[in-house]
């Protein structure tokens, strides 16, 4: 036998309590009894031994835990007497917690020569030492006996129970007591006390030998894949080194392949649009002087003014929840550039898209937010946190956060797999340490359950998402390629310089749809930005690093 199958075997990991006895005694039905369970060990009622092979059951008294271990006959069991010791032997290898006590089954009034051979085998395995912990339980004994206790014994057995320090009990015929009856209940409560009663657990220098060697073989194979896990991860790890580092080569490679002869092309090209744009801007400019000199002041002050004020206007708060893609739910402060994060595509369908950009990030400075708290369909409560300028899904379109409306407003929140549009339960004003801003691929997050989109401080609307998409598109083929390594209080200078682009033509418009009369100018103006826009989209992307302006010249 393997020790793997010993193991599984016998899992003895308290002291021991051993059946012991000729075949046929009732041993297995005295251990039932003690289990307070039918059929757990197989009884012979003949000379035929049912019980080849030792097996063991957890019980307990009161709230002590043993192993009731019911072992094979000896001597007239129908295997071979080696092979029977062999048994016993692997038996006592598993008492590595001791022994608690040795039951001796005995037939009232045959207590043999065989039987007494048993004793002398279990001092030759044990030592003789451990006849001091045997308690002997007659069975089968008539009505009389029972109630009386008036057993006779022959010498052999008087010097038996001698040893044992007169610890006999007798275990009631099921066959003329039942196991309910007061009788039956209390001689085997007498033999639990028995075996409670004992001082201390009988033990042996082979005992301490084996537990010693069993906890030794324990460690030795925890620490065996405990090294066998670490290389495979070690191996895991190294594979994903490897292939992110080809895969990174392989798109260097394949830009460094790009032709200059198109790359200068396309300069060209571009070059040749923006002339022909500002030569019509010039025109428009000097046939509407006066009219930019009066709104010269204005716009002066727009260009000159920081876009971001004081109090914040672009983030979340940091503790706020986003989901992953592998089901973790992590606040903003963990996420973490190629992240795959819960979001809404432009179709209506949730998807998890990549976070490929910090706008900025803060977790020291005190920002100003608008709480939001709504109830979701399934009536639990929910909140979520956005400086007042920060674009978020209302009703049916997009909006800032400061124009939520606790009567009208209705949110759209996660439930489950879907969206639905909750009302509005409540909005504050909080102070709260720390902001943070990001860029997902399909420009929109779930955020504490709610949709929000990434845009913020220009003007929210459907169609203002989708052109923030557009402006944004050579950003994202950028960090496809060089993820962004930007991490400041600072509004990320790219993203800053289109935001400065957007609002200053916004005002232009603005102001000139109530001081101009022509609207070729705005026509052209217009042209102008979203021009101007681009260039710096696919020509001042890889300058991420550096603080970008415009300026409007008369």
């Amino acid at each position: 036998m393997s020790d793997l199958e010993l193991t599984k075997r016998y899992k003895i990991a308290a002291p021991a309590v051993l059946l012991v006895g000729k075949t046929g005694s009732g041993k297995s039905t005295l251990g039932n009894y003690l289990l307070g369970r039918e059929n757990v060990f197989e009884a012979s009622n003949d000379a035929t031994s049912v019980t080849k092979v030792a097996k063991a059951e957890q019980f307990t008294i009161g709230r002590r835990v043993f192993n009731l271990v019911d072992t094979p006959g000896v001597f007239d069991t129908v295997n071979p007497s080696h092979e029977t010791r062999e048994e016993i032997s692997r038996v006592i290898a598993e008492c590595a917690y001791d022994i608690q006590a040795l039951i001796f089954v005995v037939e009232a009034g045959r207590f043999t020569q065989e039987q007494a051979n048993v004793v002398e085998e279990i001092k030759e395995f044990l030592g003789a030492e451990s006849v001091k912990y045997m308690i002997i339980v007659f069975t089968k004994c008539n009505k009389k006996q029972t109630l009386s206790e008036d057993l006779k014994f022959n010498d052999k057995l008087q010097q038996l129970v001698n040893e044992t320090e007169n610890r006999w009990v007798i275990a009631p015929n099921a066959e003329i007591f039942d196991p309910e009856s007061d009788t039956f209940r209390k001689n085997i409560d007498k033999l639990k006390s028995m075996i409670t009663g004992m001082k201390a657990p009988y033990t042996i220098a082979l005992f301490r030998r084996i537990r010693e060697a069993r906890e030794a073989e324990l460690k030795r194979q925890k620490q065996e894949r405990e090294r066998e896990a670490k290389a495979i991860q070690d191996a895991i790890e190294k594979k994903a080194r490897d292939e992110a580092e080809a895969w990174a080569q392989k798109k260097l490679r394949e830009e460094n392949a790009k032709s200059e002869e198109e790359r200068a092309k396309l300069q060209l090209d571009f070059a040749r649009q923006m002339g022909e744009i500002a030569q019509k801007m010039q025109e428009a400019q000097n046939q509407h002087n006066l009219a930019l000199e009066k709104m010269q002041w204005k716009l002066d002050e727009a260009v000159r003014r920081p876009v971001q004020q004081s109090g914040g206007g672009w983030c979340f708060a940091i503790d706020t929840k986003v989901t992953k893609s592998d089901g973790k739910i992590i606040p903003l402060s963990q996420v973490e550039i190629g992240d795959h994060i819960l979001c809404h595509d432009s179709a209506g369908r949730l998807e998890y898209s990549e976070v490929y950009l910090f706008m900025d990030y803060d977790t020291t400075s005190v920002a100003e937010y608008r709480t939001i708290s709504f109830t979701k369909p399934d009536g639990t409560k929910g909140r979520v946190s956005l400086t007042p300028d920060h674009h978020i899904f209302v009703d049916e379109t997009i909006d800032f956060a400061e124009n939520v409306n606790s009567k009208s407003s209705r949110l759209q929140v996660l439930q489950g797999d879907l969206l639905f549009q909750v009302p509005v339960d409540e909005i504050s004003v909080e102070w709260k340490k720390g902001f943070v801003s990001i860029l997902t691929r399909s420009g929109t997050l779930i955020a504490d359950e709610v949709l929000c989109s990434c845009f913020c401080e220009v003007p929210p609307s459907p169609a203002m998402q989708v052109l923030g998409q557009i402006a944004f598109a050579p950003l994202r083929l950028y960090t496809s390629f060089f993820p962004s390594k930007y991490r400041s209080p600072d509004v990320h200078p790219h993203v800053q310089t289109m935001v400065d682009i957007v609002l200053t033509f916004e005002r232009a418009r603005n102001v000139m749809i109530h001081s101009v009369k022509d609207r070729k100018a705005i026509v052209l103006i217009s042209c102008f930005a979203i021009a101007l826009m681009l260039y710096l989209q696919i020509y001042l992307v890889p300058q991420t690093g550096a603080q970008l302006s415009l300026r409007i010249i008369s």
